[in-house]
This record gives C-alpha cells, structure tokens and sequence, in this order.
C-alpha cells in the first residue's frame, strides 16, 4: 500500500512542475504578446454608438491589468502549492491551495477594476484631450 502511495507522491510533482512551466510560459508569451502588438488607439474616433476613445483606451488597460494581475498570480501561486503539496505530502494539497488564493485573487482584482479603470480614465481625459 505504501508503494503506491509513494509512487502518487511521485507522479504528482513532475505534473506540477509542467503545469507550473506552462503557466510561467503563457504569461510570457502574453506579455510579449501585449508589448509587441501595442494598442494604436487612433483608429478609435469613429466607434459606433458614440463610444468615445478614452472609454475604449481605458477599458483596454484595465483588461490588460486584470489579465496581467490573474497570470502573474497565478504562475507564483503554483510554486507555492507545489511545495505546500510536497511538504505537507497529501494529494490534491498543492491544487486546493492554488484553487482557493486564485478565487480570492479574483474577487480582489474584480473588486479593484472598477476603481483602476477611473483612475485610468481621468488620466487618459487629462493627458490625451
């Protein structure tokens, strides 16, 4: 019985480790992604339903916020639930853990967004009349 426990243990680590290598590389190819494209808000002017581009500017960055924020997170709280699973040596330690901080973590960012995105706003309205 203890053999095959062990040999879970075992399986269970190196999964973790490519989920967690997977998840360092979406975010990178993300970020590369959002810098290298870049938003030319120009083209912006002319949105239907009068939809002004300082909406559609800020609306943008709070996603890329939101998104960057929920990545980030997520490819150092993995770390963390790999070595709370491989220290407190019991299955699915490591997943409920992430499941959990990444819930809250949304509920944090969810909440922050709508602040964030005045923010972004009034800047945008003062800088870029």
């Amino acid at each position: 019985m203890s053999s095959s426990k062990s040999h879970a243990a075992r399986l269970s680590w190196p999964n973790a480790q490519t989920s967690a290598l997977l998840l360092v590389g979406i975010s990178v190819w993300s970020l590369v992604m959002l810098v290298g494209m870049g938003f030319q808000p120009g083209w912006a002017n002319g949105w239907p339903l009068g939809i002004s581009k300082h909406v559609v500017f800020a609306s943008f960055v709070t996603t890329v916020f939101a998104v960057a924020s929920l990545c980030g997170a997520a490819s150092l709280l993995i770390a963390f639930g790999c070595l709370a699973e491989r220290i407190l040596k019991k299955s699915y330690t490591g997943w409920i853990f992430f499941v959990v901080a990444m819930t809250l973590l949304f509920v944090t960012v969810s909440a922050t967004c709508p602040y964030f995105y005045a923010t972004v706003y009034a800047d945008i309205l003062r800088e870029w009349p």
